[in-house]
């Protein structure tokens, strides 16, 4: 991938793990009332482990990308200096 695009796809990402920060922080007030309550929690429960595998998933997808990006601009670094 070209720089541009690693670019995108790095901010992206970013965007969508804030985003999954803020659905995990809600998943954890669910699970909260409902204990709190006295209901069943354990679907909610359930919902909010999924939800964190996935969420580490992205982060590491975003490292990747990231580390991607870094070797990227080495790479044209390294041309830029040998033209």
């Amino acid at each position: 991938m070209d720089l541009e695009t690693l670019q995108l796809n790095l901010q992206k990402a970013e965007e969508q793990i804030a985003t999954g920060i803020e659905l995990l922080g809600r998943q954890e007030q669910v699970v909260a009332d409902l204990e709190r309550d006295g209901h069943d929690a354990a679907m909610a429960l359930a919902v909010l482990k999924t939800m964190e595998r996935s969420l580490a998933l992205q982060v590491a997808a975003m490292e990747q990308l990231s580390d991607e990006l870094a070797d990227a601009k080495l790479e044209r670094a390294r041309n830029l200096r040998t033209c």
